[in-house]
């Protein structure tokens, strides 16, 4: 990041067409390689979910020169598969005066 400052919001639109078992579906953000905030998903078949969080301010930093990179992830992948098709996820950023 170009300066210090907080995370306050993620967002997440797409298209379940294919699901094995039952999968779970999650947004995250990782902060300097940790998991730092993620939220459950809509992991059923459908089209044109839309999830969207916040966080308040002062609640998820991070720093000058931390990389923050935000990801749709499915878990317990060795039994349960799913395909997402247009996907977008965006991050809100409130930074620091």
């Amino acid at each position: 990041m170009i300066r210090d400052g907080s995370i306050v919001g993620m967002s997440a639109y797409y298209d379940v067409t294919s699901i094995e078992n039952s999968p779970n579906l999650n947004l995250y953000v990782v902060v300097e390689g940790s998991s730092y905030w993620y939220e459950a998903m809509s992991a059923t078949v459908g089209e044109d979910y839309t999830h969207y969080f916040t966080k308040p301010r002062d609640e998820l930093t991070f720093s000058a020169g931390d990389e923050v990179e935000i990801s749709l992830k499915c878990t317990k992948i060795a039994t349960n598969k799913i395909t997402v098709d247009d996907v977008g996820v965006m991050v809100e950023f409130y930074y620091d005066d």
